[in-house]
């Protein structure tokens, strides 16, 4: 549900903040940051990198409860002489101690191989690079979407790898990009 709303003055950065510091007094409660970014070129930085990014956040009291890494296999490998399937075997598994180690959901995105891309829905076989990469995460999800699919702002997801006895539900999304929204209504 959403209600639209006609402004009489344009709105200014000091309405903006004021608003946001009425939300934070009212609904948050609170001055801190519950968000922090931090942005980085493609194989700038490694897995060890965000590691230390997030101990001088720790020295600061900040401690997050999810750590979001679009596309882990654009790190810069933490060792540069070895192989690159043992490069990004490498980036996964210390993505999984990092996890570990901040008690931090850790989300992050691989692409699929060419098989994938014809698929309807993408399973354990649908791997980049190396399949070592699956024994080192919790959970992955398939986002499927055909071209209709893609057109209507439509997809599905599906558990490629599951540590736990959960049911393997597939689920349909539907979306709107535009106002950064995936996930507007669902079902299974």
């Amino acid at each position: 549900k959403y209600d639209t709303v006609e402004f009489a003055h344009s709105l200014t950065n000091e309405i903006a903040w004021k608003a946001c510091r009425r939300i934070r007094k009212t609904k948050l409660r609170s001055d801190d940051s519950f968000l922090k970014i931090s942005c980085h070129p493609n194989f700038s930085v490694s897995v060890l990198d965000i590691k230390s990014i997030l101990e001088s956040w720790a020295l600061q009291g900040w401690y997050p409860d999810m750590i979001i890494v679009d596309y882990a296999d654009l790190f810069r490998p933490v060792d540069k002489k070895e192989d690159s399937r043992v490069q990004i075997n490498n980036t996964w598994m210390y993505l999984r101690a990092l996890a570990m180690q901040t008690r931090s959901t850790v989300v992050t995105a691989t692409p699929t191989n060419k098989e994938g891309f014809s698929k309807r829905w993408l399973d354990m076989s649908n791997f980049s690079e190396d399949n070592r990469k699956l024994s080192h995460v919790t959970s992955m999800f398939g986002i499927n979407v055909s071209q209709e699919e893609k057109g209507l702002e439509m997809c599905r997801l599906n558990y490629m790898v599951r540590r736990s006895g959960l049911p393997n539900k597939k689920v349909w999304c539907a979306g709107a990009l535009g106002i950064a929204n995936p996930a507007i209504l669902s079902c299974h």
